[in-house]
């Protein structure tokens, strides 16, 4: 299921979003291998919202957001099930607030532009076992996280348990290249 614009040039923030409110029957509820991209407009701020509600939310790829692919507010998003998605092209991956505390794991966080998770709270959120753009982890070359964000423990690699690699994605930088880059009359064996 791909949930986008229906703009012939779509641009991020051209619609609201999807939106789980605390009436959400969470137990039943679950957003699993969909795309959902171009929205995050000013009604929701994210593609995904979670207001003090927790679906599961898995095998999605989450892209193109004006703000977050995915925002998370109140207690109601404690233990939001929050894995195996590529969180791509957004301002931020995961933005949660007023002590929101998902549960985020095997997720792939792939040039989200200002961060993979923003925790504008203070109550601690779990980022573990995620892959950040970078095999160092967050806060290198590649996605970071902001706040109270436990992320001691990445992923070096995209996480596998996504069953739709991501779209469009760079390559990784080559490592040993043979021939070397920039060598000049190699002779080919």
């Amino acid at each position: 299921v791909v949930f986008t614009a229906s703009t012939a040039s779509p641009v991020p923030g051209d619609w609201a979003g999807i939106h789980f409110r605390d009436q959400t029957n969470d137990s039943l509820s679950k957003l699993e291998g969909c795309i959902i991209e171009y929205g995050g407009s000013t009604a929701f701020n994210a593609c995904v919202y979670l207001d003090n509600a927790h679906p599961v939310i898995q095998h999605n790829t989450i892209r193109n957001s004006l703000s977050a692919g995915l925002r998370c507010s109140g207690t109601g998003a404690n233990n939001a099930d929050i894995n195996c998605n590529n969180f791509k092209d957004n301002e931020y991956g995961i933005y949660t607030l007023n002590e929101a505390q998902p549960i985020i794991e095997d997720n792939n966080f792939l040039n989200n532009r200002t961060c993979g998770v923003h925790n504008a709270g203070t109550a601690q959120v779990n980022a573990q076992s995620n892959y950040w753009n970078d095999p160092a982890g967050p806060n290198q070359s590649g996605d970071e996280t902001y706040g109270n964000v436990d992320a001691s423990n990445y992923l070096d690699n995209e996480s596998t348990c996504i069953s739709a690699p991501p779209s469009n994605s760079p390559p990784f930088t080559p490592r040993t290249p043979s021939p070397a880059n920039g060598a000049v009359n190699v002779t080919l064996t």
